[in-house]
Formats: structure tokens, C-alpha cells, sequence
């Protein structure tokens, strides 16, 4: 069992794990690491948390993208890193790209920027040193603009970086593949985001209502991406 904390005051990370939780179930997918709130002590106080069972065990370990990138050698100047990655991965006979679509279209949905290359990878068996699927998706905490003082709004939220394989998150998108993995209609509805902010009081009504209104405007935008992304990444769309 892991227990993770925030940084900071207030529990947004730990409450966007727990949105994160919400989007993965209602879609469908099964690849993804469950969270939960749990109140812990600190400092002679109660502090909310968010509490997740590992995925890891004897029989199976995690190793991270970017120590499974640094296992191919150099990288061919003519591959992005991701090129790199998924080509290695099918080497080992691993198809990480519906993983990856899913995954770069849903932490757009709900904006973590954070998705570095010690925050997903692969699975390998212990014993044999085989390669056996992608690790499930986990920390989602740095969603929800968490770290920032203000909330970006409409045609920000088309140019936010991120820190992955491409510094933009709309870099991110354009390596999708297929992004009716998605089901638009299968995301978890404002009211619930809305009511799981609500509870921490470290976040003021004003940004609690900015947070929604970017969440909502990000299923807005993904839409058009779904439905007409030479559109979504024409430059004067995104001014």
C-alpha cells in the first residue's frame, strides 16, 4: 500500500489522483492504478492524502521509460525519443501505442503536465527478465494546473507544456494514432470535479470555478480534435 502526500497546502494532487481514478473507470480501461482519499496524521493534524495499492510485487517490477530508453543504446538522430521508445518496445514484443494514445489523450482532458519518463513504463517478469505490457497508468497528481498560481482559460489551454517526450501538450496529441480510444460521452461529468475540490479548503471558490470551467472547455477543445484535428492544431485556431 503507498500513501502519497501533496505539495504544498490544501490536497489538489491527491484529489487529482482520484478524479484521474474516475476518468479510467468510467471509460472503461483497466490499465490504471486505483486511488482513493485517506486522512493521515501530520504534524498533530489531520491531512488528506491519497492511498493506492502497488502494482509491483515479487513476481513482477516496473522499469520506468526512461530507464528502458537508456537499455537501447543511442538513439538514431533520425527518431524522436518516442519514435525510439515504441520501436523498442515492439522489439521486445510490446505495442505500447494504444497505451500511449490513451494515456497522452486523457492527461490532456484532465491537463497533467507531468507525465515524465519515470512516470510510466513497462512491466518485466522478475524471474525471466521478459517483458509483459505496459505498467498501468499512476500519478496523475500534477493535474488541474495544481502548481501554478493562476488557471489558464480558452485558447491557453491549447498551448500548455508539459514535461514528457515533447515540452507541448499538443505536441503530445499529434503522435495519437487513434483517438477514438477516448469516448467523449464517458467523461466524468464538471459536477464531480466540482464537488471533489469543494472539500478542500485550501482551494478558493474562485479557482475551484476556474479549474471546472478548464475542464470543460479542455472536452470542448478535445472534440474538435476528435472530430477535425487539422482544425484543432491550425495555428490561427489556437490564437
Amino acid at each position: 500500500i503507498l500513501v502519497k502526500g501533496n505539495h504544498g497546502k490544501g490536497s489538489l494532487q491527491a484529489r487529482s489522483e482520484v478524479f484521474a481514478t474516475s476518468v479510467h473507470e468510467k471509460q472503461g480501461f483497466e490499465n490504471y492504478v486505483e486511488y482513493w482519499l485517506c486522512d493521515i496524521p501530520c504534524d498533530g493534524e489531520s491531512v488528506v492524502a491519497s492511498i493506492c495499492s502497488s502494482f509491483t510485487s515479487e513476481q513482477y517490477e516496473s522499469v520506468p521509460a526512461y530507464d528502458f530508453l537508456m537499455s537501447l543504446g543511442k538513439k538514431p538522430n533520425c527518431q524522436s525519443y518516442y519514435q525510439f521508445f515504441v520501436s523498442g518496445c515492439k522489439h521486445v514484443g510490446v505495442d505500447v501505442v494504444p497505451f500511449l494514445d490513451y494515456m497522452f489523450m486523457t492527461d490532456f482532458i484532465i491537463s497533467n503536465y507531468d507525465r515524465h519518463l519515470n512516470n510510466f513504463g513497462l512491466l518485466r517478469d522478475t524471474e525471466t527478465l521478459e517483458y509483459i505490457g505496459c505498467a498501468p497508468i499512476f500519478d496523475s497528481g500534477d493535474s488541474f494546473f495544481g502548481r501554478l498560481e493562476g488557471v489558464p482559460s480558452g485558447r491557453e489551454l491549447l498551448n500548455l507544456n508539459c514535461n514528457s517526450f515533447y515540452s507541448k501538450e499538443l505536441d503530445m496529441l499529434k503522435v495519437v494514432k487513434n483517438s477514438s480510444l477516448v469516448d467523449i460521452t464517458k467523461l466524468p461529468e464538471v459536477s464531480i470535479l466540482d464537488c471533489l475540490l469543494s472539500h478542500d479548503s485550501m482551494i478558493s471558490d474562485d479557482k475551484r470555478s476556474r479549474i471546472c470551467s478548464a475542464y470543460t472547455q479542455k472536452i470542448e477543445y478535445f472534440e474538435v480534435f476528435q472530430k477535425n484535428p487539422s482544425k484543432f492544431f491550425d495555428y490561427k485556431y489556437r490564437k
